[in-house]
């Protein structure tokens, strides 16, 4: 599914004009058309206090503290699915020749952790912590 959207609503000068594609993990069926099961994965979710704590630090005299987001973060991390996964391509990303083929719903395979997909964050995650101990840091359990 793509979504568009613009960054910076509130002031014109700022606009941004952003397209996400993401998996409809509200809608995913199996090649019987049954409701698809996944692995059991799980995702550590940034919660409120993480982010208070963040910012209790760059509070106090001497410290600072910073937040960015990773670009196209799940992108990074492939789909290490048990199984192979599929999707259908939205009619607005064919190309042009798809159409003049006579494609109905053309598929291909899913290789990257797309936002949405119910695996996601669990592969992203693993992704994550194998970057951060590849720079020297320790991940820490809590």
């Amino acid at each position: 599914m793509t979504i568009a959207s613009i960054k910076h609503w509130e002031t014109f000068a700022l606009h941004k004009y952003k397209v996400r594609i993401v998996h409809r993990g509200d809608n995913v069926k199996d090649q019987d058309g049954q409701v698809a099961v996944f692995q059991e994965m799980s995702a550590s979710p940034s919660a409120i206090h993480t982010i208070n704590s963040n910012m209790a630090w760059g509070c106090l005299p001497g410290h600072k503290t910073t937040m960015a987001d990773a670009e196209q973060a799940y992108l990074q991390a492939e789909l290490n699915s048990k199984h192979p996964n599929w999707v259908r391509i939205p009619k607005e990303l064919w190309p042009e020749d798809w159409h003049r083929k006579g494609f109905v719903k053309p598929m291909c395979r899913l290789v990257k952790a797309l936002y949405g997909h119910p695996e996601s964050g669990g592969h992203w995650e693993k992704h994550l912590a194998k970057a951060v101990v590849g720079m020297g840091g320790i991940p820490i359990q809590e």
